[in-house]
């Protein structure tokens, strides 16, 4: 679905393109026509300067349009290189048993994990993923357990013990 809207999208937008473009090259032919005019002598110094700034409003707005119009167009292309290469990495990961640091690195770009809110039936927490050249696929709100700090206790493992040194916490 994603596909075919940004397909419809990027061809409404190479019509844009197109339209803008040609505009663009007829305000620029009306400077040239302009100019012609005023060194002539066809048109008073006080309308070729009204003209001119008008035309080169057009211009400035028709060149941002432009801009955004090709960034867009580019932006439809890079989801659409994305969904291939997303789909060709799941296909070498059909039927997996077992989720390795390996693999999660390949299939994940990022692991979003907000701040615990507290709600009526308790406390909640938003875990988002951010998949490797497929983006967000949905979002999880899970219910937060409170962990207790093992040096809460009396018998801390984490403290220096005699005889054994201290205990290094790697992550």
């Amino acid at each position: 679905m994603n596909a075919k809207a940004d397909g419809s999208k990027g061809k409404n937008n190479a019509d844009r393109l197109k339209v803008a473009k040609k505009r663009y090259e007829e305000v620029t032919r009306l400077f040239d026509r302009l100019y012609e005019e005023s060194v002539s002598g066809r048109i008073s110094h006080d309308n070729f300067n009204r003209l001119m700034d008008k035309h080169q409003t057009e211009q400035e707005q028709l060149l941002g349009q432009i801009q955004a119009l090709e960034d867009a167009m580019q932006e439809v292309k890079d989801n659409q290189r994305n969904a291939v290469r997303w789909a060709e990495l799941m296909a070498q990961y059909v039927g997996i048993q077992e989720l390795t640091a390996e693999n999660l690195n390949l299939l994940v770009e990022r692991i979003e994990v907000y701040d615990r809110t507290e709600t009526n039936a308790g406390a909640e927490q938003m875990i988002k993923i951010c998949y490797r050249f497929g983006g967000y696929i949905g979002e999880r709100v899970f219910s937060a357990k409170v962990l207790k700090h093992p040096c809460r206790k009396n018998a801390c493992p984490l403290k220096e013990r005699k005889g054994y040194g201290k205990i290094s916490l790697v992550s």
